[in-house]
């Protein structure tokens, strides 16, 4: 925006995640607060973040077991997050930051989401980094067929001295 009196430039207005306005909700420490209208609006927060809020906590196994079915689409999703609420105020739980692991595709990435379906994404990539990391990279790499070794070439010098070196089996006997 500008201001045309003025002649000054204002800085556009930073645009705040919906996330982060749920998350400021959740922590505010009273009951009594109503839910912020950006959220109530927005759709994008469905029921199954009960479950992905909870995945790493204590409760994640109980709550997994009563709402990780079909029931949980029945639920009123604006109920659902005063319960997250509640849920989050007697507990005290607050959820660990996972850093998103940076996605550098590579072939060995997809052989092994094909090999190994039922690894998630973020194992599949650790395990890459640890390949990548190791001294055996090239036999990991040789084994999922992604490249073969290449053999060396070696000249006609190269091939001479080392047949010099070798002592020929005849002249043993």
């Amino acid at each position: 925006m500008e201001n045309i009196a003025s002649g000054i430039k204002m800085p556009a207005e930073k645009k705040v995640s919906i996330y982060t306005i749920l998350n400021r909700w959740f922590f505010d420490g009273s009951k009594t607060t109503k839910i912020p209208d950006d959220v109530e609006k927005d759709k994008s927060i469905s029921q199954m973040y009960l479950l992905y809020y909870f995945r790493s906590s204590p409760y994640g196994l109980i709550i997994s077991k009563l709402f990780n079915n079909w029931n949980i689409f029945s639920l009123d999703r604006i109920e659902l997050l005063y319960f997250l609420k509640e849920c989050i105020s007697l507990s005290g739980y607050k959820p660990p930051f996972i850093q998103k692991i940076p996605s550098k595709k590579n072939k060995l990435v997809d052989c092994l989401k094909e090999k190994y379906p039922f690894l998630k994404i973020e194992e599949i990539f650790m395990m890459v980094e640890s390949i990548d990391k190791s001294d055996e990279k090239d036999n990991y790499y040789e084994m999922f067929g992604i490249y073969s070794p290449k053999a060396k070439k070696v000249t006609k010098a190269q091939r001479e001295k080392v047949l010099k070196e070798k002592p020929s089996t005849k002249q043993a006997f």
